[in-house]
């Protein structure tokens, strides 16, 4: 299903002054607002949102709509220019300012195309149910399934992005049949292991297409954003908590990891965590204007903290003794 934010990609093939930024600025258009009934895309268009430019789904009848007069003046699912303001798609969406101007060509996902989500005929090869499972705090195991569609699908690569904005990939990696599913590790793939807090993770096809994730996830527009720490808030028998899993290290000590809380209504107790290998889920009641962290057993009094921390809303935050 269409996610409030998530970009929508131009098709490069199809050009387009929009597509290609000939008009003298970047245009580019993201999901603006998902209903039970409706979807709206809308675009940007030198740095601003411009409601003008907004097409919308019929999520029932899988009908795209124009209803304004502004750019685009008409919307076709074929590069052949026709009048009309209103149409489905199987694919592509072609922008029209008017008979003699194409903006652009956008890649719709399997929620705004007609065919049911599916797999669809004429269409290039597809990485679909991609996901990144941590299996130690700083390794992840790769998983997708893949379908040659129309086309040929030898390789794809991983590409990996530091919180400092340094971009490596893997070497082509080489699949074969029609289709399937793939499970790779470290082991195979090396910049799997290693991660730090804020590693972007995700997977191309090595030849054209580039970008050919198929459920929007798992591609360079919504990549796997790696913690060492994965903190949320929840529910614990019965009381709100913010809730921190992680694996953890064996520091050689008798504990390994605390956590900890502080906040000018909460000030509890360090909680021990001992090591053993296993995912740990360790929570503390919720707290606003709180900061909660993981740290590592050091020896000494001066303990780091491992991974990122997480902080509650609600006021100025002091820091304690750790």
């Amino acid at each position: 299903m269409a996610t409030q934010g998530a970009s929508i990609s131009w098709n490069s093939a199809a050009g387009g002054s929009w597509a290609t930024g000939s008009v003298g600025y970047t245009a580019y258009y993201k999901v603006e607002s998902v209903s039970s009934s409706s979807i709206t895309l809308r675009g940007n268009l030198a740095g601003y949102d411009n409601s003008a430019t907004d097409i919308t789904l019929n999520t029932s009848t899988k009908v795209w709509s124009d209803g304004d007069t502004g750019e685009p003046h008409e919307i076709t699912n074929s590069s052949t220019w026709v009048s009309q303001s209103s149409t489905t798609t199987s694919n592509l969406l072609y922008l029209w300012q008017g008979s003699s101007t194409l903006l652009g060509a956008l890649e719709i996902p399997s929620w705004g195309r007609t065919g049911g989500g599916g797999f669809l005929s004429n269409e290039d090869p597809r990485f679909t149910n991609v996901s990144f499972t941590k299996t130690e705090d700083d390794h992840v195991t790769l998983t997708f399934s893949y379908d040659e569609m129309d086309g040929t699908l030898t390789n794809f690569v991983v590409h990996k992005k530091t919180a400092d904005g340094t971009e490596t990939n893997s070497s082509d990696i080489g699949i074969s049949g029609g289709s399937g599913t793939v499970t790779m590790t470290g082991a195979q793939i090396p910049i799997l292991d290693g991660l730090a807090d804020g590693d972007n993770l995700w997977i191309e096809h090595s030849q054209n297409p580039v970008h050919i994730v198929f459920d929007d996830y798992g591609g360079i527009d919504n990549p796997y954003i790696h913690k060492i720490v994965d903190w949320s808030v929840e529910n614990v028998n019965g009381v709100k908590s913010v809730v921190a899993r992680f694996f953890g290290v064996d520091t050689g000590y008798t504990i390994d990891h605390y956590l900890t809380a502080f906040g000018p209504n909460l000030n509890p107790q360090p909680k021990n965590v001992v090591w053993d290998g296993t995912l740990k889920s360790e929570s503390e009641i919720y707290k606003p204007a709180t900061e909660y962290k993981i740290l590592r057993e050091s020896g000494t009094n001066q303990k780091p903290q491992y991974g990122s921390q997480f902080t509650t809303k609600g006021g100025k935050v002091f820091s304690n003794f750790w």
